[in-house]
């Protein structure tokens, strides 16, 4: 159902100058990683959805502008 947590989706975190990280969601659709300050580029993939990208902002304080979560929700079956 739309909305539902994505257990064990694939969480790619991109910005300039720095390597990608793979991330995996937990059982509760949940991901986390401590990343320098900087705009970040998020695509979360499953098998059998379609992928959804989204930014992110990381402050010199640690806070964090994190994505639009509506952009991680529409959990759009792919077309084959």
């Amino acid at each position: 159902p739309a909305g539902a947590a994505l257990a064990g989706a694939s969480v790619t975190v991109k910005a300039t100058g720095q390597a990608d990280r793979v991330l995996t969601t937990g059982a509760d659709g949940r991901y986390s990683s401590v990343l320098p300050a900087g705009e970040y580029s998020l695509t979360v993939a499953s098998f059998g959805y379609k992928s959804q990208t989204a930014t992110a902002t990381v402050t010199t304080n640690g806070t964090s502008t994190p994505p639009d979560s509506s952009a991680f929700r529409q959990r759009t079956p792919t077309s084959w």
